[in-house]
This record gives structure tokens, sequence and C-alpha cells, in this order.
């Protein structure tokens, strides 16, 4: 039987995935990957049955709230993040508001995300290396983890893909002369997705500028002068689009890590790839050891894998490091989002172009994906959101009384409470806002009260009534009634509330009691009481 394989996009089926299959095995193959990123994309669906939102969603979900007219003021006034994600949830939620379906929100974004890596590398290799790639982003669990917050990363990876899309379409080297209108419909859709790339996130304008860099180096050997001046000019026009967010990220001081020490930074990069929430252990660091040492393996004999290893794994990872150590700290568990397509076709070519038998590279890529797998089962056991906010309401209706005053710490931690105790509907972040603070009164004040109050930036209120009980929303300092004889504090074990405990004790307020659900923390103080 012959061993000759069909052609099938840049190479041989075989050669370029390292499988030694025959010719009519090929679509068995191809069916066979494809089936386990169905299976993939369904196993997202199963976390539908127990949803809860954490700190950082309520964030999304409270922006969101105020509809597409109101949700960049209140973006600017209660996220660190420009509002490109916020504006297309807010109009997702013009069609309902519960739990379920602002969950889809998230695995509808994560879905096209890994759709749209199929597509954009399917343009550019041959099948099985598209379905390899596009298997391993299915499978990485921080992936997943995405799927599971509704946030803005997988619509940020949706972005990244169809920015280097349109850069290597109009700019790579192997691609056709395009026609004047075809290049300037393209690069003006590659302009389009990396300003929205770049308004996504508080660091989208750094995503932005590498995308730049990597068009800039794919321009040298661009196939016509006309698209480099293309190219050059869209790329300023993008950038002087993006300086509001640039100076928005500066002006509020956006920061994410706290200390850049070895542990610190190794279980960032274990989150950011492997583990969704856990920190760097044995397995996570031996398999992000095996996948980086086939990339630069493959980068050594390579040119296609030696560009996608520079410019989206280790330029990425030495930047964000340099500007963590030097300027501020901007890591993040999440931050690595619109890398990861690349990291997995960096890989998935790395295996396929590795020079050595075929039974071995299967043999390789076999146990890369059936660890992924293995990973992916370990998520369902261990996977639990950080904030409980419906313990924490059933626990203030259970424990509570009439005549207790609630101290909601912070918008979020607030907003999860009164969604839980009220339903979807319990009201707007804008008109019901802790009194700001010293930065906003000064906002305020430049604005003027009747812009302020066209932009909804001033709170009406700092408190709602439930069942007898006041809720009061706080940020700093809490106005305490005098006639409140037992008090209640919510707050986020990421801040410890020290302040505010203080303030209840010179008070003549005495810590009763105290529950944890969560990361919240619940603590009831009763006026003069002895404790």
């Amino acid at each position: 039987m012959s061993l000759r394989l069909g052609m099938l996009g840049a190479g041989t089926l075989g050669d370029e995935m390292g499988f030694p299959v025959l010719a009519e095995r090929k679509k068995a193959l191809a069916v066979l990957l494809g089936g386990m990123i169905v299976a993939a994309l369904a196993y997202r669906f199963l976390f539908l049955t127990d949803i809860s939102f954490w700190l950082d969603e309520q964030i999304s979900i409270g922006v969101a709230g105020e509809g597409p007219l109101y949700c960049v003021p209140a973006a600017l006034r209660f996220s660190g993040h420009p509002p490109a994600f916020y504006c297309q949830l807010s109009i997702w939620m013009l069609l309902g508001r519960g739990d379920t379906w602002i969950m889809l929100n998230a695995i509808f974004w994560n879905v096209a995300a890994i759709l749209t890596a199929f597509f954009v590398f399917r343009k550019r290799y041959d099948l099985l290396t598209a379905l390899g790639a596009t298997l391993s982003l299915a499978l990485l669990p921080q992936m997943l983890a995405y799927a599971l917050n509704v946030r803005m990363y997988s619509f940020m990876v949706v972005f990244s893909l169809l920015v280097w899309h349109f850069t290597e379409k109009t700019l790579g080297s192997n691609g056709a002369v395009l026609d004047a209108g075809t290049l300037k419909r393209d690069m003006r859709w590659r302009m389009l997705c990396q300003l929205l790339l770049g308004y996504t996130h508080a660091l989208g304008p750094f995503y932005a500028a590498l995308h730049g860099l990597y068009a800039l180096w794919r321009a040298r050997t661009a196939p016509s002068a006309n698209a480099r001046r293309a190219w050059f000019k869209y790329e300023v026009a993008t950038g002087l689009l993006l300086l509001p967010v640039v100076i928005n990220g500066f002006l509020r001081e956006t920061q994410h890590t706290n200390s850049a020490d070895m542990k610190a930074l190794m279980d960032m990069v274990a989150i950011n790839f492997f583990s969704g929430y856990a920190g760097m252990g044995v397995r996570e660091a031996a398999l992000l050891a095996l996948a980086l040492g086939f990339i630069t393996l493959g980068a050594w004999r390579d040119r296609d894998i030696r560009r996608l290893g520079v410019f989206w794994v280790a330029l990425p990872a030495l930047l964000l490091l340099v500007i963590t150590l030097g300027l501020k700290p901007i890591l993040s568990p999440r931050i690595w989002a619109p890398f990861l397509p690349f990291f997995c076709l960096a890989l998935a070519l790395s295996l396929s172009r590795l020079k050595t038998p075929g039974i071995l590279k299967a043999g390789l890529a076999a146990f890369w994906l059936g660890m992924l797998v293995y990973m992916n089962g370990a998520f369902w056991q261990q996977f639990e959101k950080p904030n409980d906010y419906h313990a924490v309401a059933a626990t203030l209706t259970t424990e509570t009384h009439k005549g207790d005053t609630v101290y909601l710490y912070g918008g979020p931690t607030a907003w999860g409470t009164l969604r839980s105790l009220l339903g979807p509907e319990w009201g707007s972040v804008l008109d019901v806002q802790a009194p700001a603070n010293s930065r906003w009164q000064r906002v305020e004040a430049a604005l003027g009260p009747a812009l302020c109050a066209r932009l909804r930036l001033c709170a009406k209120t700092d408190r709602l009534s439930w069942q007898g009980r006041a809720l009061v929303l706080f940020q700093s300092d809490m106005t305490l009634r005098p006639d409140a004889a037992r008090v209640w504090l919510v707050y986020d074990a990421a801040d410890d509330a020290a302040a505010q405990k203080r303030q209840l004790k010179q008070a003549g307020y005495i810590p009763q009691a105290e529950d944890e659900r969560g990361r919240d923390h619940l603590i009831l103080y009763i006026k003069g009481a002895v404790s």
C-alpha cells in the first residue's frame, strides 16, 4: 500500500503533523481532532449548572447593567479598564439579566475565540496543524477559566487573532499583492480590530503596540510598497486614537501585582497557561518546560516558529517583566490572554516540523493532549470562584434582624450582595453609590453639577432598604447611625478593612460574631456589648 500522503495546505499531511498515517486515514484523523475540539467546547456548558459571579465579574455586570448609553461613564467611574467589552455586554443584557444568560456571554466569546483561532490558522497552515493548535488552545485550562468568567479575556483573544490575521494577509511575505480596494478594506478591518483590542483592557495599548511591532517586522518583506505605506498610515492613526486609554491608565495608576518575586512570577506563568487559579506545581512546570523546549527546538531551524516564538512568547514576557520591575506592577493572572493562541500555534508547528520519527512525534503529541485533558478533569474538581455572594445573601437573610444596618464595603462587594439579595433588577450602580473619594470629588467639581448629573456620575443615594434593614454602601469611612444598636460589616478579604474596624471600635461597637463565605467576611457588631 502506498505511503505517499496527499498534499494539504502548506505541506503534506504526514510531514506537517508528524504522524505515520496513511493517505486514506487522514480524514479520520482530522475528524478525531475536530471531534475533540467540539467536545472541549461542549464541556464548557456543563459548568452552567452552578453559576456564581466573583468580585471582578460584578464590575462587568454592574457597569454593563447601565445600558449602552451609560456604560461608558460607568466604566470610567468604576473600572480601571476601557469600555469596549462592557459596551457589548450591555447590549447582550438588553435581552436578559439572569445569571445563566450573562454567563452565556462569557462562553459565547470563548467559543468564538477558539473558532476564530481555527479560521485564521487554517488560512496560513495545513488542516491538521490548524486543528492541533486549536485543540491545544481549547484544552488549556486557562482558556476554560476565561469561558467561566464574565470578563474581557476571551473577547481580547478574538480581536488579537483578527489583527494578526489581517497583518499576515496584507503584509505577509507569502501573501499575494492585493488590489488597492482590497488592501484599503483589510487595513481598515485591521485598524478596527486593533482599536477594539486596545479599548478592552487597561493594557490594550500594550497589546496593540506589540501587534504594531509585529506588523513592522512583517512590513520589511511586504509584497508591495503600497501595503507598507497603507500600514504606516493606519498604524499612526491607531496609536493616536489609543492615547485616551494610555492617559487614563497612567492617571488611574492601574496596576495588578504588588510584588515581582520569583514565586509570584512563576505562579503567574502557571496560572496564565495551565492551572486556572492555582500556582506553579511540578506538573505545571514540567508541561511548560516541555512546551517551551519544543518551541525553542523548532525556532532553531524554522523561520515561522522563530517569528512566533520571539514576538508572541519571548518578547511579551520580557517586556512585561521589564515594565513590572522598572515602572509599575502590571502582571496579572490573565494578562497573557491575547498571546495564548500563538503559543499554541508555535507548539503545533514545532511538533509537526520536528525532524524525528513520526511515531515519536505522535507519542509526544498524544502525551501533551492527554495531560491537558487530565488537567481539564482536575479543573472540574477544583474550580471554585473566590467570592460567593449567594452565600453572603443567605447569611444576611437568616442572621440579620429588623433594624440592623449592613455596611457593604466596596462597590463590587455591594453589587454582588445586592444582586443576590434583591435580584438582578436591584438598582443602578450609578444611582446607588458610596460617597465619592477625594479624587472623584475633584472630578465632579471640575465637571460641574449639570454635566455630572447628565453623565449620572453623582450618586442619588448610598443606601437601600431591605425588609426593615438598611443596606449602606461605603468606600472608606462609614457614616454611622447613632441609633443603630446592631451593625454588620461585609468586606472582601483582599482588603482587611482594618480602618473600618477601628472606626467601629471607636464608636463603641464590639464584634460579636464573624462568618466567612469564600473570600467575603461578615462581622456582627453590637453597640456597648461585652465581647
